[in-house]
């Protein structure tokens, strides 16, 4: 059985690819677990969708090739590609046996192998990215937008800084990302 942090981060994920509101999910739905699972559910969904141009990239060069997956899959895969790459904390085996976990938790058993020989293969390793839209996992237009606004240092430091994680801001015993405040 996937962590609980896990299954609220793939359930939500589900959630926002059909245009649902990912912070709105998260409050709604993550008030009654534990905070750190809450906050580990937050990081992968959140951290998911920043990074969401590399991590399909990441997906297509540890496959080999390029391919339609069912969304659950892709979500699986994205997400489990985030914690082994981008989380230091998280143990592999962790994010790799509940993202197959996760799979087979939505009905798509004949990719469990799949994914699990995907995440197998991941490592930290410097990739060449094949474009700027995908090394700063920011759509090409408004990266355009910015460049002409502002030139390309900054437009470059701009999409780097989405990137990043939010600042964080405690207040008691509440953990919220500044831009709450």
């Amino acid at each position: 059985m996937p962590a609980p942090a896990r299954i609220l981060a793939f359930d939500i994920l589900r959630r926002v690819e059909s245009g649902a509101w990912a912070s709105d999910l998260l409050l709604a739905h993550s008030a009654g677990i534990d905070s750190r699972d809450a906050g580990l559910a937050s990081e992968i969904v959140f951290g998911a969708l920043r990074y969401r141009a590399q991590l399909d990239f990441l997906i297509e060069h540890y496959s080999g090739r390029r391919q339609k997956l069912d969304i659950e899959v892709r979500i699986a895969l994205r997400m489990g590609i985030y914690q082994l790459r981008y989380l230091e904390r998280i143990p592999s085996h962790a994010a790799v046996t509940d993202s197959v976990d996760l799979v087979k938790r939505a009905h798509k058993r004949s990719a469990a192998g799949f994914v699990n020989a995907i995440l197998r293969q991941v490592d930290r390793d410097p990739i060449a990215w094949p474009n700027r839209e995908i090394e700063l996992s920011c759509p090409e237009p408004l990266l355009a937008r910015w460049e002409k606004e502002f030139g390309w240092e900054s437009a470059e430091a701009i999409a780097r800084a989405a990137l990043g994680e939010p600042e964080k801001y405690t207040r008691g015993t509440r953990t919220q990302d500044i831009g709450a405040q």
